[in-house]
């Protein structure tokens, strides 16, 4: 699998884990000239900004090792211009991380929460 189809085939199992916890996905891969948001769901509403990273059994860390304070700061101001473009600049949100962990027999998931909060 290609880098891009990877990370597609991981937004998407993201979303299934997600609305099976009980989240409401609304949005995927929202763009702007920061960069991109993932996924955009809402539970108990709340918003949450999902960043998604497809990886190896092997490969795995610490989501916080991963998405570093430059990545977060591009993640702070998409979330803000998402806030901003959809009037919804009083609404309570946070960023959570979530692997998607491929193994040779299913997908396992480890869902980060609060990596950032309004």
């Amino acid at each position: 699998m290609s880098k891009i189809s990877d990370g597609k085939f991981g937004e998407r199992a993201a979303c299934i884990y997600l609305s099976t916890k009980g989240y409401e996905v609304l949005e995927r891969n929202w763009h702007c000239r920061y960069g991109e948001i993932d996924i955009v769901a809402r539970k108990n509403n709340r918003l949450v900004f999902v960043e998604v990273k497809m990886r190896s059994q092997s490969d795995v860390m610490e989501f916080q090792d991963l998405v570093g304070a430059s990545k977060l700061g591009k993640l702070r101001s998409s979330i803000d211009m998402y806030l901003y473009s959809k009037q919804l600049c009083t609404a309570e949100w946070r960023l959570d991380g979530v692997y998607v962990i491929r193994d040779p027999e299913k997908l396992h998931f480890r869902h980060f929460q609060g990596l950032l909060e309004d």
